[in-house]
């Protein structure tokens, strides 16, 4: 990539700041494998061990996963950025106007091996029986598995799960193209009286499409890049979100007397969103005979019917299809809404001596609502529903978030103001926190926005500065949060769970080296490590309260109480208790030299090689997670220079 900037003043009270940046990524882009949560298969797989199979496996603590890594499908990222950005500042006799605008427009593609090998519907396909037969184990060349997933010799003797080195699952393909325009003006009176204030507007449009693709892998190259529309696809949500923001804001700031200062801020934001669905219609023939669910007796006992005319395969989006007739529309409406917030914060500061300060605050958060992928909640309802009628399908429409915040702490500098001691303790109450969810199944891969309706978050974090020398600085900090679950529509039974993707607690620790030679020539240096403590990534984990239990039979009873069904495997109980990850550090270093407008860098990210797992994707109702390995150690050398 490549950046330019430009700062000038054209006269004495104005100054002008812009900047424009471009850049491309070409990389690797899906890496994940699947960790499976079902104990009542490692009866089912004895006796394989012979062929390389390890029962075990299929109930594994994800912190004990062994990755494999044998997709026939290279995977690949490509990424197009530029931006634009320009700030003006005018200094008035009331106070300083500011001004701002930015542009962006983000391109992004890629595509990776599919999910969909457990499912079998590309198993009638000449190209997976013969990539089948071609990588198995005793009539093949032994292609590696991921654990506990095996192929003795091809179809009726393999046990699939994702990302296989055969054709049978398919492949998959993402778009997320964004383009959007925002600006800013705001008027700030002063900083040396004694009432000091802001008020400002704010704009921002943004123009998104995403798309989510499942397509037949034929053995020969994949389509091309940002292409979801051709003869192999058979799945496919595919949606324009456009949203307009408009936004204002003021505070107050006020001394009350020499050691106390009150303020207060009021914001109001309104937010106009649409969704638009750029599906193909079933209208024009774009119909899949593989994931073909209008055969399903079971759920259409008559098929699909489009103007009264029995359809040859399903439509790509079930959105278009009316689950309770089987009747199929030309189009999915489009959907829109607004959301909107007033959003007060009140503040205090105390100085309790020349050294140390006190501090308090109170106020309202606001995230907005949205949509998701059209056609989702549909899929979810035909595919992952159980007959308890879990999961609650997650609607279309995701309602806006919002909390309320307190805050305390104190700010204190000591030893001759070398060491600085900051310190807080926090509490929020979250209305509808927006979480992500994937949901896997016979129709690919589905992200979605759902919502945990109550929320409480409480903790405190500490931190440090001290200048040893006048080139050495050590810092370091400690955080601890305690999140639980008190109210959740889509999956009543996680109440009292813990807050997903929130470490129990992190800790960080640097320290930094930065000094002028003789020559001229700074030389610097940084170590730094950092900690964070167990961490789980969904709500759903492991003896949840209450869960429900599809096929309450011995035979498909763990012994384990509390499970959520393996819906895509007939219900079989799971075991999410060792999706939690473990506690990791990692530690970083840099060393470099510069002088004037150039600097050196070598760095290494990762010193020591940590092996961790970096995220964990639970799919409950497939019955395990999607884990990512941690980034191995990762060396390089980097050379700056302005002009």
């Amino acid at each position: 990539g490549v950046s330019a900037r430009i700062a000038f003043d054209p006269n004495e009270t104005t100054s002008i700041d812009a900047k424009l940046r471009y850049s491309e990524v070409e990389a690797a882009s899906i890496a994940f494998n699947a960790a499976f949560s079902l104990p009542i298969y490692i009866g089912f797989l004895d006796g394989l061990q012979g062929f390389g199979v390890d029962p075990e496996q299929v109930a594994v603590d994800v912190n004990d996963f062994d990755w494999v890594f044998s997709s026939n499908i290279d995977p690949e990222n490509e990424q197009e950025t530029i931006e634009f950005s320009i700030k003006m500042d005018k200094d008035l006799e009331m106070g300083t106007l500011s001004a701002w605008a930015f542009y962006s427009d983000v391109e992004q593609a890629l595509y990776s091996d599919g999910t969909s090998g457990a499912f079998q519907f590309y198993y009638g396909k000449d190209h997976c029986i013969s990539s089948a037969i071609a990588r198995s184990a005793l009539l093949g060349d032994n292609a590696p598995m991921q654990q506990p997933t095996f192929n003795l010799s091809g179809l009726g003797s393999e046990f699939f799960g994702p990302y296989t080195p055969t054709t049978c699952d398919g492949l998959q393909s993402q778009i997320r193209n964004q383009e959007d325009f925002s600006f800013q003006v705001s008027l700030t009176s002063d900083e040396d009286s004694e009432l000091r204030w802001q008020v400002g507007a704010y704009y921002l449009n943004i123009d998104r499409t995403v798309g989510v693709a499942t397509l037949e892998d034929t053995g020969v190259m994949p389509p091309p890049l940002f292409s979801l529309i051709n003869d192999r696809t058979d799945a496919l949500v595919m949606d324009n979100f456009t949203t307009d923001v408009y936004s204002v804001f003021g505070s107050v700031n006020y001394d009350l007397n020499d050691r106390t200062e009150v303020s207060f801020a009021l914001r109001y934001d309104k937010e106009e969103r649409e969704v638009e669905s750029l599906v193909p219609s079933p209208a024009d023939g774009y119909l899949s005979k593989n994931i073909n669910y209008c055969a399903d007796a079971s759920k259409f006992p008559n098929g699909c019917t489009l103007n009264g005319v029995q359809l040859d395969g399903s439509p790509w989006n079930p959105g278009f299809v009316d689950l309770d007739t089987g009747v199929v529309s030309a189009t999915v409406p489009s959907r829109k809404k607004t959301f909107d917030e007033l959003q007060p914060k009140l503040s205090i500061t105390y100085d309790l001596g020349d050294n140390t300060t006190l501090f308090g605050s109170w106020g309202v958060g606001f995230k907005t609502g949205g949509f998701n992928n059209l056609g989702g909640k549909e899929t979810i309802e035909m595919f992952l529903v159980n007959p308890d009628g879990l999961p609650v399908a997650p609607p279309d429409i995701y309602e806006k978030e919002t909390s309320s915040a307190f805050e305390a702490g104190f700010t204190t500098t000591l030893a001759d103001g070398t060491l600085k001691l900051n310190g807080a303790v926090f509490h929020s109450d979250i209305d509808d926190m927006q979480f992500f969810e994937f949901f896997v199944g016979p129709h690919g891969l589905l992200r979605v926005v759902e919502a945990i309706d109550e929320v409480t978050i409480q903790g405190f974090e500490v931190d440090m500065s001290w200048q040893m020398t006048d080139s050495i600085r050590f810092d370091a900090g400690y955080s601890l949060i305690d999140g639980e679950i008190d109210k959740m529509t889509v999956r009543p039974y996680v109440r009292g769970n813990e807050v997903p993707n929130a470490p129990e607690f992190t800790a960080n620790a640097a320290l930094t080296f930065d000094k002028e030679l003789d020559n001229g020539i700074n030389l610097f240096a940084r170590l730094e490590y950092a900690y964070q403590g167990p961490t789980v990534y969904h709500v759903v984990q492991g003896g949840d309260l209450d869960a429900p239990r599809t096929l309450p039979y011995p035979i498909f009873d763990s012994g384990l109480p509390n499970e959520v069904p393996a819906v895509l495997f007939g219900g079989l109980g799971t075991d999410y208790s060792e999706s939690e990850v473990d506690g990791y550090g990692i530690m970083n270093a840099r060393l470099g030299v510069g002088s004037g407008n150039w600097k050196l860098t070598a760095f290494a990210r990762n010193l020591t090689d940590e092996d961790y797992v970096a995220e964990v994707i639970l799919a409950p109702e497939f019955g395990g997670s999607f884990v990512h390995p941690s980034v191995a150690r990762t060396v390089g050398v980097e050379l700056e220079y302005m002009f």
